[in-house]
């Protein structure tokens, strides 16, 4: 399944994973201006739960199910849709032919290098490389708007040779990116997610979120440079807020890409509208555990609040077979074996 995948590699090959992820995208774009309707989705489950081996039989009635929102497509349109198709539950095997294994060269990457200091819980700080799986990391929770904890749900480790920006602020802080890494910028109120040196022009001097003496403060970004490579490089991402603090900067992996800058703050905090929130997941409904039941186990799925990822797959953010390529990968990576599927 990944064998044709080979021809890309991380860290070496960063361009032409990157190209590859793009016209993926393009590629299994998806018409996202019919409305299902509630029966319709229904209709559409019961038939997945009875047809779990009928591939052909499932991509028809995608298509008379298309036909009924006002789409006219054929079944080699209907099929691509179906890759994509947000909120349901979809064959297991065919969202795993989608989803294309494990193979880090089709999935995203967000990782920085072995120096970075993470905080703990008590304030303290611990180099990446010697976080321990049980480590507790300080967070931003962004439900509250404030400081809190929360512990490791999956952590990612590489020893290999890869590309390094070093992304540079005001204070003399200065962070080693791998890939592609994301952290809060108070400018724009969003995590911004840092690729490219080329994206200094358009973020020199916005205003990023650090922690310093215990509360949240901001330092200006001064620059981003291609700063030679590392032999290793890391990920750790916290269950249910998936944040931390790397070097003091509020940031998130690279891997969530579609599950942040989801939710709408209030005006003057960094905090969740909370009626808002709660009013865009009763209107999408949350995705059910079933859809990841071959990936992960019920405890990760309710330890990370997944349902809330119907949201982001309703915004175009992510769709359901990226979220299961997410979790297909990053099974090696559980901090628990509890956490993991049955192999």
């Amino acid at each position: 399944m990944a064998a044709g995948n080979t021809g890309c590699h991380t860290g070496k090959g960063k361009q032409c994973i990157r190209e590859r992820i793009c016209k993926r995208k393009e590629e299994i774009k998806m018409d996202r201006n019919f409305i299902i309707t509630n029966e319709a989705v229904a209709k559409f489950n019961a038939y997945v739960a009875e047809n779990k081996d009928s591939g052909k039989a499932l991509t028809k009635l995608f298509e008379e199910f298309a036909k009924t929102q006002g789409v006219d497509i054929s079944a080699e349109e209907a099929f691509e849709q179906l890759k994509n198709l947000p909120v349901h539950e979809i064959a297991p095997e065919m969202l795993e032919q989608v989803a294309g294994g494990n193979d880090p060269s089709c999935c995203w990457y967000g990782c920085v290098t072995s120096d970075t200091l993470f905080t703990l819980a008590d304030g303290t700080e611990k180099r990446v490389d010697e976080l321990q799986d049980d480590d507790r990391l300080m967070i931003w929770d962004f439900d509250r708007g404030c400081l809190s904890e929360a512990g490791i749900t999956f952590f990612h480790r590489v020893k290999e040779e890869a590309p390094v920006l070093r992304v540079s602020f005001s204070d003399g802080t200065a962070v080693g990116v791998v890939m592609e890494h994301a952290f809060f910028d108070l400018t724009d109120r969003r995590f911004v997610a840092i690729h490219s040196a080329g994206q200094a022009l358009e973020l020199l001097g916005h205003r990023f979120a650090k922690l310093s003496g215990g509360k949240l403060t901001e330092v200006t970004l001064t620059g981003i440079v291609e700063d030679g490579t590392t032999d290793s490089y890391y990920s750790p991402v916290t269950e249910a807020h998936f944040n931390c603090f790397a070097n003091g900067l509020l940031n998130i992996s690279g891997f969530m890409a579609g599950l942040y800058n989801v939710f709408d703050l209030e005006k003057n905090e960094l905090k969740y509208d909370a009626a808002k929130k709660a009013t865009e997941i009763k209107a999408v409904g949350e995705i059910p555990y079933e859809v990841f039941a071959s990936v992960a186990s019920r405890e990760l799925y309710e330890r990370n609040n997944a349902g809330w990822f119907s949201v982001s797959i309703a915004k175009g953010l992510t769709t359901v077979p990226e979220l299961v390529r997410l979790f297909a990968f990053c099974r090696p990576f559980f901090v628990s074996g509890k956490s993991c599927a049955a192999a």
